[in-house]
């Protein structure tokens, strides 16, 4: 039995088989698997399990769906891979994806630079920032070009553009593209919605890592506020709000109001996204960096060690270990790709 989505109730689980059988008679192959009733992403690693019967099928029946829906099943499947932290199975994905677009549409049609898009997330996400950089300008040119300022598209490079000139330190040039696409995104979309609360957190992340502590902790509370209420309290994105806001309690030496925080979002993280995946490794050092601040250091090493077994078994060739670079530094900014956040920070579409 899986919980893949934010149903509740009797609709909380269900058989993985059933899910599947039903998923293969009647969902949209080109679209990202999400539920019909909370109309949500389904999550983990079943979702990555439908997007790959959704390629087979665009490939299975190549004369009835044609090339465009090849590269949404490849891009969307690349997404689902990505989230699971599988980079190395992502990144031929994408390329495959981004090559039949441009083949089709030009180099510069908003499909191609949705796939730039994605293309520079991963990338960044795998610490190329230099190639990443070039492949969100792109991305962003384009978008701005065909779609105009104001467009949604639009607001997801800006954020990801920002999140990458946060960590090259420029920090008056990402607040300025933060702060222009949360307005794109109050906007378009209402002050209620979960690409709002994206925008709060990473604003929110850019003011910790630069020490305006009072003016993030509002902001990364309306960021959780939004997620819990519209996408359930057991979301990753939820996780993710619950982690950065622990992240910031615990630099003011707050750690009685940290530690359960840390503690729930790990608890999501271990039951949405599985015991071994990468979020859960950065959940452990973050919890493990609580409690060596507190002095209890048996159990900051032991959560290192869970960690470091989870990094040791997700890393690919030449890809180092996430638990011996270092500890989870400050509140993670998130990424926007095909279907919404990436715990980067990063916004991918699709």
């Amino acid at each position: 039995m899986v919980s893949p989505c934010a149903c509740r109730g009797s609709a909380a689980y269900i058989h993985t088989s059933c899910l599947k059988q039903w998923h293969t008679k009647l969902a949209n192959p080109i679209e990202l698997p999400h539920c019909p009733t909370c109309k949500q992403m389904y999550f983990g690693e079943v979702a990555a399990e439908l997007g790959q019967i959704n390629l087979l099928t665009v490939q299975t029946h190549a004369e009835h769906y044609g090339e465009e829906a090849l590269a949404s099943a490849l891009n969307n499947l690349a997404l689902l891979h990505t989230r699971q932290g599988r980079p190395q199975a992502a990144y031929p994905l994408y390329k495959q994806a981004h090559k039949i677009r441009e083949t089709i549409f030009g180099a510069d049609h908003p499909a191609v630079a949705e796939s730039t898009n994605n293309l520079a997330a991963l990338l960044y996400s795998q610490g190329a920032v230099d190639e990443a950089l070039v492949y969100f300008e792109q991305s962003l040119a384009i978008r701005e070009a065909c779609l105009g300022a104001s467009h949604l598209d639009v607001a997801d490079s800006l954020n990801n553009l920002a999140v990458l000139l946060n960590r090259l330190g420029r920090y008056e040039q990402a607040e300025a593209h933060y702060t222009r696409s949360l307005a794109i995104r109050q906007s378009t979309l209402g002050p209620r919605h979960p690409d709002v609360a994206l925008s709060l957190n990473n604003l929110a992340a850019l003011f910790s890592s630069v020490g305006r502590l009072e003016e993030a902790a509002p902001l990364f509370q309306r960021s959780l506020i939004i997620r819990e209420q519209v996408l359930g309290p057991d979301h990753p994105d939820v996780a993710v709000s619950l982690n950065n806001m622990a992240q910031l309690l615990n630099s003011q030496g707050r750690y009685a109001e940290a530690e359960p925080l840390y503690k729930r979002s790990l608890q999501i993280k271990q039951c949405v996204l599985g015991a071994n995946h990468p979020m859960v490794a950065t959940s452990l050092r973050n919890l493990a960096r609580l409690m060596k601040d507190q002095g209890k250091l048996d159990e900051a090493r032991e959560l290192l060690r869970r960690a470091l077994e989870i990094d040791s078994a997700s890393a690919g060739p030449g890809r180092p270990c996430g638990t011996q670079a270092a500890l989870e530094p400050g509140p993670v900014p998130e990424l926007t790709t095909g279907q919404k956040s990436l715990t980067t920070g990063i916004a991918v579409r699709v």
